[in-house]
């Protein structure tokens, strides 16, 4: 008889975070009340979320001029620009704003930052959403875009990061001398460590998410740096595929993923690891 050491291990924390749950419970309770609820942007980056949220009737309109006057609009919990909040304004749109709170910080503390410093340096992907709506918050000339690992950084002004920022880039930056402001959330800080110790434990990881999401893809790239096998993925049939040859596999979930994903993802390997010890037994 062939021995079968087969391993799983789960990240704390899982499930959505604060700022998610908030804005899809704003959302479901609006869609209850309304026939249609409109969206410009996905309300968060998680496709099996916005797949249910538009089965109760949210719909995704990226077209401002496709959007009806007088509907209902609700802003996505990164955050909406101010130029589009102003035009669904002049279409007469009832707007409810779920934007995260601590997406919000972060515009509080560059807008103090600009205020104190005369400027500030702003660490985050320029074409993700949160960092869209901050830039439409500060006035012109007010900001230095620093990329993602903060490479463009202007050393005379403090510096904050989009809440989903990688902490190891804030961390390198503080070593350096460089004054920053803590913008990062406690959700992205709280899977980083979690995944610290899956990176120490496990040969493989499956990250749970979406691809468009910032800390998931961020999670991703951090174990691949460990030189460990990584599946970026919202698809259980990719997991029972990628954990065949894997002793060791550890499962981590970004921030908007449900957690009854996580669950199936877990069943889903027990299952592949069970038929596998199975086979080698008889």
């Amino acid at each position: 008889m062939t021995e079968c050491n087969k391993e799983i291990h789960l990240a704390f924390p899982q499930g959505p975070c604060f700022g998610v749950k908030r804005s899809i419970e704003i959302c479901e309770k609006l869609l209850k009340k309304h026939d249609a609820v409109y969206c410009i942007h996905p309300l968060v980056h998680n496709e099996v979320v916005m797949q249910d949220l538009q089965k109760q009737g949210l719909i995704l309109e990226p077209h401002l001029e496709n959007i009806p006057d007088n509907c209902w609009v609700i802003l996505s919990a990164h955050g909406t620009s101010k130029d589009v909040v102003a035009e669904l304004k002049n279409k007469g749109c009832h707007i409810v704003d779920a934007v995260c709170p601590l997406v919000l910080f972060v515009h509080k503390k560059a807008k103090e930052t600009v205020i104190s410093a005369g400027k500030v340096n702003i660490v985050g992907d320029p074409k993700h959403q949160e960092v869209v709506a901050l830039l439409s918050d500060l006035p012109n000339d007010s900001y230095i875009l620093a990329g993602e690992n903060g490479k463009a950084i202007d050393p005379r002004f403090p510096t904050v990061f989009q809440s989903t920022t990688d902490p190891r880039v804030l961390q390198d930056l503080r070593n350096e001398g460089f004054s920053v402001v803590d913008t990062i959330c406690f959700a992205t800080k709280g899977r980083q460590k979690a995944l610290d110790e899956l990176i120490e434990n496990c040969d493989a990881l499956v990250v749970l998410g979406s691809s468009t999401s910032a800390n998931t893809k961020h999670l991703a790239i951090k174990a691949q740096e460990a030189h460990k096998k990584v599946l970026l993925t919202l698809d259980l049939l990719q997991i029972e595929q990628f954990v065949q040859k894997i002793s060791c596999v550890g499962i981590i979930a970004g921030a908007s993923t449900p957690l009854y994903v996580v669950y199936d993802a877990y069943d889903r390997i027990v299952s592949a690891y069970e038929k596998i010890c199975d086979y080698r037994s008889s």
